[in-house]
């Protein structure tokens, strides 16, 4: 089984940061996935525009 870090503010590259403090503002923590795609450029989690949706998009879907 693999075992991903779980990024937070203090813990995450300087490219990750801002969209890490996207998600705790728009829900109030970090969700995990977040902070797992934050140590991974693969994922592509500093392109992402308009990522994470807020509380609010979310539930106009």
């Amino acid at each position: 089984m693999l075992n991903f870090p779980v990024h937070t503010l203090e813990t995450a590259t300087a490219a990750s940061k801002a969209r890490l403090e996207t998600s705790q503002q728009s829900y109030g923590s970090i969700p995990n996935i977040h902070g797992v795609m934050a140590g991974s450029a693969g994922l592509g989690f500093q392109q992402l525009r308009g990522y994470p949706p807020s509380r609010q998009r979310l539930h106009s879907l």
